[in-house]
């Protein structure tokens, strides 16, 4: 378990702007037996095939010298190697050739996304995609120049994120008052939300929750200028339907305060977690008057 929270904060880690440094240092200490070497090499293989290799954009003379003397392969971007040998062959200096302090990425399952963010990052105003929310005066371009780019980039995925949150809970606020359901929003901690619902309306409010997940992806697919939307982030993984706040429907919570779990100490049993298939299964054992019966 300690290991997987490992990955996934050395993949948050990619995205928000850390380097390689951090990502060794994490994978060295989860990992007995790997030479200094090795983990390198590892981490170096990760970052290439997703954040992929820097290359930088060739202005027009650069672009002109680039492919007379076949160093760039898209005609638009060239490698730090390449741009080095088309100096030395030119005699022009890099900052001649090419836009030195603007790199991009390719070549990685996930450049794009990196660019993306980048861009986001660098423009004189950012603004997050969706909801077009501004970034705090004192860290914009104009003020701080390349300052501070790693912290900008993870503002864009952190205030992304919370553009998220806003429009689920307005989308599940509509579901709730047009089909009627008593409930109320209880918490959100990091990536989830709770809601409290009588029992009977338990496979509603699950409903609910999935189609405003597919709102509002929807939505900030549409935003990116992406117009498909595979099932596999159209719908949460599961929702939790549980009586108790826990981390998973399945632990029964024992620990030295509370040496016999949950279930025999307090009667309460495991809950259950449903992914959209199931939940669709589950329809038909909705209270026999629900009120999406009634709209039906």
């Amino acid at each position: 378990k300690q290991w997987y929270q490992r990955r996934v904060a050395i993949t948050a880690g990619r995205i928000y702007g850390a380097g390689k440094g951090l990502a060794c240092g994490m994978l060295r200490d989860n990992s007995e037996g790997l030479s200094h070497d090795e983990i390198t090499e590892i981490i170096d293989g990760m970052f290439r095939s997703t954040k992929g290799e820097v290359r930088y954009p060739l202005n027009k003379m650069g672009k002109t010298q680039a492919t007379l003397h076949q160093l760039t392969d898209d005609g638009q971007t060239i490698t730090e190697e390449n741009l080095k040998v088309l100096s030395s062959i030119t005699g022009y200096t890099p900052y001649k050739l090419a836009y030195r302090k603007r790199p991009v990425y390719a070549g990685g399952s996930e450049s794009a996304m990196f660019n993306q963010l980048e861009s986001i990052a660098r423009s004189a105003a950012p603004e997050t995609p969706c909801l077009k929310a501004r970034i705090t005066r004192t860290l914009e371009p104009d003020i701080i120049k390349d300052d501070q780019l790693r912290s900008r980039i993870n503002w864009v995925v952190q205030s992304s994120a919370v553009d998220f949150l806003h429009l689920l809970l307005v989308a599940m606020k509509w579901f709730m008052k047009e089909y009627a359901i008593p409930g109320r929003f209880t918490i959100s901690i990091h990536d989830e939300v709770r809601f409290h619902v009588p029992v009977e309306y338990r496979y509603e409010t699950a409903l609910a929750l999935q189609l405003s997940n597919l709102l509002t992806r929807s939505l900030f697919a549409s935003k990116l200028h992406i117009y498909d939307l595979p099932n596999s982030v159209a719908f949460f993984s599961g929702v939790d339907i549980d009586r108790s706040l826990r981390k998973s429907v399945g632990d029964d919570c024992i620990s030295p305060s509370n040496p016999l779990g949950l279930s025999i100490s307090y009667g309460i049993e495991k809950g259950e977690e449903l992914g959209m298939e199931k939940l669709l299964q589950n329809i038909d054992t909705l209270r026999h008057k629900s009120s999406l019966s009634q709209r039906e």
